[in-house]
């Protein structure tokens, strides 16, 4: 995975900026290796999207879908953050996701935080769930770890993943 430190900083269009937002959104549906193993924490975009590094996770509040957008670069003066988001960022956001085919169901955060978080009404499809079922379920050679074992279980389940392009 692609440490959030190296998220490109070069912003990207109106007309990529959905893109990346609807292959992420497409990928809910996508048909998933059985050996395929992703964590509860989801997937990184490799791309700021305006000034946010968006998350998105298959499965997150309410068993739905979730995008995550934080600040990329939150700055913070005497504990108070100075660039948190804003009512504008909210709308923008919402109408980012609402282009590319995303139907918002619930938002928590937002206005005045790092982060806000915008959850889906569409659900994740079979496949993708059991990836994370099978995180979950930890390491089977070593079920004692669980899903903190050291051998290469996650490390080959995560590498047969089907990700959406620009997505770590």
């Amino acid at each position: 995975m692609k440490p959030r430190g190296d998220t490109e900083t070069r912003r990207v269009s109106d007309a990529a900026q959905i893109r990346l937002i609807s292959d992420a959104f497409a990928w809910l549906g996508m048909e998933q290796p059985e050996s395929a193993i992703l964590s509860h924490h989801g997937i990184s975009c490799v791309r700021l999207i305006e000034r946010f590094h968006v998350r998105f996770t298959p499965i997150g509040a309410g068993e739905r879908p979730v995008f995550i957008f934080e600040v990329n670069h939150p700055l913070y003066l005497s504990d108070h953050l100075v660039n948190p988001f804003t009512h504008g960022d909210i709308f923008a956001v919402v109408k980012l996701l609402e282009l590319a085919g995303v139907q918002i169901f619930d938002c928590w955060n937002g206005e005045g935080f790092s982060s806000a978080s915008f959850s889906s009404r569409q659900f994740c499809g079979v496949s993708l769930r059991a990836a994370v079922n099978r995180y979950h379920h930890g390491c089977l050679v070593h079920p004692k770890d669980g899903v903190f074992c050291e051998c290469d279980w996650l490390t080959n389940g995560y590498k047969a993943l089907r990700l959406p392009e620009n997505w770590s």
